[in-house]
């Protein structure tokens, strides 16, 4: 998404015109992904931005810091009609709200613009703002953020390009969802996601299997094997390097594919969460309620293609009925499905491993106990196989136990029991709150708030193993 901010006085309009088309050109990639425009609406710079933003065929967000029928005053006669004209043909608007009012209502669309934005072109003097909510301000911000920065001098109309490299990146990877619809994308993501989280899990337990066969080995050289007996040992030692070499190719391997994961299912997420509640008339503003980190870029993508959406004459409107008895089914039913079967899935396993931990907790005393009475009773038996069997199990028994409760841990499996019961729980409370909505401000909250309990998992999961794996 492209924003602007720029002066009100032009001397070159035509020019500024050609250069602002240029940088459009230059961002689309030969075309390889729509862009969207999002700005602030007056004369001089930021109306020619917006005709040719219009004019690219690009959906424009846009910031309005009054009413039409208050701000108009601030355009000539003659540019009213045309300004009043492109204000219609915006695929969004907002009006900015400041209790301080001007100029303090500029400052907000500027800033808004600015956190909205992927990029942002300031037609800029370089000098320091005349009043608040000037240009200068925006820049500041933007630099202050770290935010792509396209500048054009306000002379010479030399253009400046800052961090441009992370909006290549943003280029990359929107590329492969150009021109896709919000359910072509969700099948993508999904599909990736279904894809790369199961083995993401098998290869977390695999690598902790490894570990333990690495170091029972290494326990069962040194029990059973004699030292005169090198080549068996040297043998085992190569089989346990090998092991350990092979986990730490599949660790690594681990952290790409769990990245994949976690970025293809936090967007399949919320475009499952959109695709639910697109109908609704306040769908907008209940996707501004909603974000999950590291998502912006794909939020305000579908932010406008829901915008535009709403715009198009043939966009059927249902009635409240109508909704609320599709979303009943589609979201409600559905997602206490799926909670209830991964319930079912994840509870036996967990079981299953805390059995695990016990049995080879209390069989690892008891094989110790054994060993040491044995040694009492036979202090001077130096070799018996019955005594090395009893030695080996009382090592390797606990590790045993320590191996599933690390698969307990990084299958997060006590949270993710705990957190499956409440979400059928708060499922049965939110239908209940879906079938009282008597209208559709009621169904706005119901729904926001629904989702806000759904995809709160997917938020934390987010920051948890992010975080985590940010800091190895």
């Amino acid at each position: 998404m492209v924003g602007f901010s720029g002066h009100r006085v032009v001397s070159r309009p035509e020019a500024l015109a050609l250069v602002i088309r240029g940088i459009f050109g230059e961002l689309a990639q030969s075309g390889r992904i729509r862009l969207s425009a999002i700005s602030s609406i007056a004369t001089g710079g930021d109306t020619i931005f917006a005709r040719e933003a219009l004019a690219a065929g690009m959906p424009w967000l846009l910031f309005m810091p009054r009413p039409w029928q208050d701000y108009q005053r601030d355009f000539p006669p003659e540019q009213r009609a045309e300004v009043e004209s492109m204000i219609g043909r915006a695929a969004l608007t907002e009006n900015a709200v400041d209790p301080q009012g001007e100029p303090y209502t500029y400052l907000e669309c500027g800033i808004r613009t600015a956190d909205e934005a992927d990029v942002i072109i300031a037609f800029w003097d370089g000098l320091p703002a005349a009043g608040i909510g000037g240009t200068a301000d925006v820049v500041d911000y933007c630099r202050k953020l770290g935010k792509p920065l396209i500048l054009i001098d306000a002379h010479t109309l030399a253009v400046t390009r800052k961090n441009l490299g992370r909006v290549r990146s943003h280029v990359d990877k929107s590329a492969a969802a150009a021109g896709l619809s919000l359910e072509e994308q969700f099948e993508i993501c999904d599909r990736q996601a279904t894809r790369e989280g199961p083995l993401a899990r098998q290869l977390t337990g695999f690598v902790i299997l490894l570990h333990l066969l690495a170091v029972s080995l290494a326990i069962g050289v040194i029990v059973f094997v004699a030292k005169e007996h090198r080549t068996i040992t040297l043998g085992v030692g190569i089989i346990k390097m090998l092991i350990l070499g092979l986990v730490l190719w599949l660790a690594f391997h681990l952290r790409r594919r769990h990245h994949r994961w976690l970025e293809s299912r936090s967007a399949a997420e919320m475009l499952r969460s959109v695709l639910a509640y697109r109908t609704l008339p306040g769908a907008l503003g209940v996707l501004r309620r909603l974000a999950i980190p590291d998502a912006d870029e794909l939020r305000r993508s579908i932010q406008m293609q829901l915008a535009v959406e709403k715009r198009e004459a043939n966009a059927k409107v249902p009635t409240l009925e109508e909704f609320r008895e599709r979303y009943l089914v589609e979201r409600i039913s559905d997602q206490k499905k799926y909670y209830a079967s991964c319930l079912r899935r994840a509870l036996p396993f967990l079981r299953w491993l805390q059995s695990g931990f016990w049995t080879a907790s209390v069989a690892a005393f008891f094989f110790s106990l054994i060993y040491i009475f044995h040694l009492r009773i036979y202090p001077n038996l130096n070799e018996s196989v019955v005594r090395e069997t009893l030695k080996t199990l009382s090592l390797i028994l606990p590790l045993a136990g320590a191996a599933c409760l690390s698969l307990i841990a990084t299958h997060d499996l006590s949270r993710r029991v705990a957190r499956y019961r409440q979400m059928v729980d708060l499922l049965d409370r939110a239908a209940v709150k879906i079938h009282a909505a008597r209208s559709w401000h009621g169904m706005e909250d119901a729904v926001a708030e629904t989702e806000e309990q759904l995809l709160f998992e997917i938020k934390e999961w987010h920051s948890l193993t992010r975080f985590a794996s940010e800091a190895q």
